[in-house]
């Protein structure tokens, strides 16, 4: 038996481009695209397959060391 047996996982991350703004600082763009986002009811992408959204390319998730005291299999 190995001393490790954890699950493998993908991953990727969903986006959608809701439109575009002009401005001229950081600050004057998070308030016009607080205002874009709150005109569109706040909407936002869903698993539902209907939607226009991008997945992008999926990933394996990545596992470091300290996760495998969550991974470490007992003797018994």
């Amino acid at each position: 038996m190995k001393k490790y047996k954890g699950s493998v996982f993908i991953e990727t991350t969903a986006c959608k481009i809701i439109g575009e703004i002009e401005f001229d600082s950081i600050e004057e763009y998070r308030k016009k695209a607080e205002e874009l986002w709150e005109s569109q009811d706040y909407d936002y992408p869903t698993t539902n397959v209907t939607n226009d959204f991008e997945l992008n390319d999926w990933e394996i998730g990545e596992v470091n060391e300290s996760y495998l005291k969550y991974y470490e299999q007992s003797e018994n």
